[in-house]
């Protein structure tokens, strides 16, 4: 229903309420979905925790997209980077809910798509349904899906 993230470090306080839009600071905070080629997107794969099935797939799916940008080690401060325009898209396989769930909504409300990879929206409640694909929007979270995994018939 409603998030908050703050970074201490920028000192920026990103907020958002379903279907009320997202803010940084009180200023409200719009994504910008590009139509770049999957390979000039470099953004984020989470490749440690993927199961057996969707390793290789994913592994193959790597070649497509531009070189990969190093992990900050949480959604706290990769998902800020998805609305500000300088991180394409976070790839993750786990998805706890105490590290997705105030981005998702931040993200969404700025006009970004987080999905699941078969394209259900994310819920806390199904943290037990793997996979989450974070873009600026649709256009981008379609060419990322089609670079991951649209092609090898799995979602």
């Amino acid at each position: 229903v409603a998030a908050w993230i703050h970074r201490p470090t920028t000192g920026e306080l990103l907020t958002a309420e379903r279907g009320s839009g997202a803010y940084v600071d009180g200023t409200r905070i719009q994504c910008v979905d590009d139509h770049r080629r999957a390979d000039e997107l470099c953004g984020r794969v989470e490749t440690r925790d993927l199961d057996d099935t969707c390793r290789p797939l994913i592994e193959r799916g790597l070649d497509r997209v531009g070189p990969l940008a190093p992990g900050l080690g949480s959604a706290a401060l990769e998902y800020p980077r998805i609305i500000g325009g300088t991180l394409p898209f976070v790839f993750s396989w786990q998805t706890n809910s105490w590290d997705p769930a105030p981005g998702t909504l931040i993200v969404e409300e700025a006009g970004g798509r987080a999905r699941r990879l078969d394209g259900s929206p994310y819920r806390v409640a199904s943290a037990t349904n793997p996979g989450l694909l974070v873009t600026p929007g649709p256009a981008s979270w379609a060419t990322v899906h089609a670079a991951l995994l649209g092609d090898f018939g799995l979602f």
